[in-house]
C-alpha cells in the first residue's frame, strides 16, 4: 500500500513550484526491509532462498541509488535483538540472523567487486556491531576499507548487527571519556556533541524512511534522527518488489 506518499513527499521538499526540486532534493534515504523468515513463510520456501533474494535485492540497490542520484542510502540488514531472539529460540526455522550472517563475508566481497564501486562511482560502509561478528566478516570489512579504491559519489550503508540503544550509548561512553580527562565539562555537552559520536555521525542526516511491511523490529534504526525524519510504512516486500517499492514509494 502506497497510498498517500506524495504528501509524505511534500511534508519533506514542499509541493507546487517546488516539485522538480523533490527530484534532487532527497539526500539520503533509510530502509528497513521485511524479514526474510516472514517472507520464506509467505512464499512457502525454504529461509535460505528468503536471505538470498534479501541480499540480491539489497545489491541491485547501488544501481537504483546511482540512477536516481540519492547521494547517501542506509539499509537496516540485521539488529542486535534478531541475533539475542535466536539465541534464547529453540526453533531451528528462527535462525535468520545466523544464515545472513553465513552469507555476509562474501556478500561483502560481492559488493566490493560491483564495478560501480570499482571505478569509485559508489563507495561502501558497514555500520553496527560488525567487528562483533565472525572473523571472515570483519576481514571482508576492513578489507573494504584498506582498498586504494575506497571512494565514490555515493555512499551505500549496510547496518549490521546494528542496536539505536546501544548506539546512542556508546556515544555517550565517549563524552565520558573526555569529560574524565577533562577535555569537556558535563555543562558544555550537547546534543550536536552526541550526534557526532553516533556511527551514523559522518552520514547526511535521513529525511525518508521507508519501512518494509511495516517491519516491527527495527533495533531502533537511525533512533537519534527520527525526531526529525519522516516515515512510511507500506505494505508492499522489498524482497519481493526489490527498488520497484521504492519507485512506487517516490513516484
Amino acid at each position: 500500500m502506497t497510498v498517500g506518499v506524495n504528501d509524505v513527499l511534500k511534508n519533506i521538499f514542499g509541493s507546487g513550484a517546488d516539485e522538480e526540486k523533490t527530484k534532487v532534493a532527497l539526500t539520503h534515504l533509510a530502509l528497513i526491509p521485511d524479514s526474510p523468515l516472514e517472507w520464506s513463510k509467505n512464499n512457502h520456501v525454504e529461509l535460505s532462498a528468503g536471505v538470498s533474494e534479501l541480499l540480491s535485492k539489497t545489491k541491485d540497490l547501488m544501481k537504483w541509488q546511482v540512477d536516481k542520484g540519492i547521494p547517501t542510502l542506509s539499509v537496516l540488514l540485521t539488529t542486535r535483538a534478531d541475533l539475542n531472539h535466536e539465541n534464547m529460540s529453540e526453533k531451528k526455522e528462527d535462525g535468520c540472523a545466523s544464515l545472513i550472517y553465513s552469507s555476509l563475508g562474501a556478500f561483502i566481497n560481492e559488493l566490493g567487486n560491483d564495478e560501480r564501486v570499482v571505478n569509485k562511482l559508489v563507495k561502501i560502509a558497514v555500520l553496527g556491531g560488525w567487528y562483533e561478528l565472525s572473523n571472515d566478516i570483519v576481514e571482508a570489512i576492513k578489507g573494504l576499507y584498506k582498498r586504494e579504491d575506497y571512494a565514490g559519489r555515493y555512499l551505500f550503508n549496510i547496518m549490521v548487527n546494528y542496536d539505536g540503544r546501544s548506539d546512542i550509548t556508546n556515544a555517550v561512553n565517549m563524552l565520558g571519556r573526555k569529560m574524565l580527562f577533562g577535555k569537556i565539562s558535563p555543562d558544555s555537552i550537547t546534543k550536536k556533541d552526541v550526534e557526532e559520536n553516533l556511527y551514523s555521525s559522518s552520514l547526511e542526516r535521513p529525511q525518508l524512511m521507508v519501512i518494509s511491511r511495516r517491519k516491527q523490529i527495527h533495533g531502533g534504526f537511525m533512533m537519534w534522527y527520527l525526531a526529525d525524519m519522516k516515515l512510511f510504512l507500506t505494505d508492499d516486500s522489498f524482497i519481493s518488489k526489490g527498488a520497484i517499492m521504492l519507485n512506487d514509494v517516490l513516484k
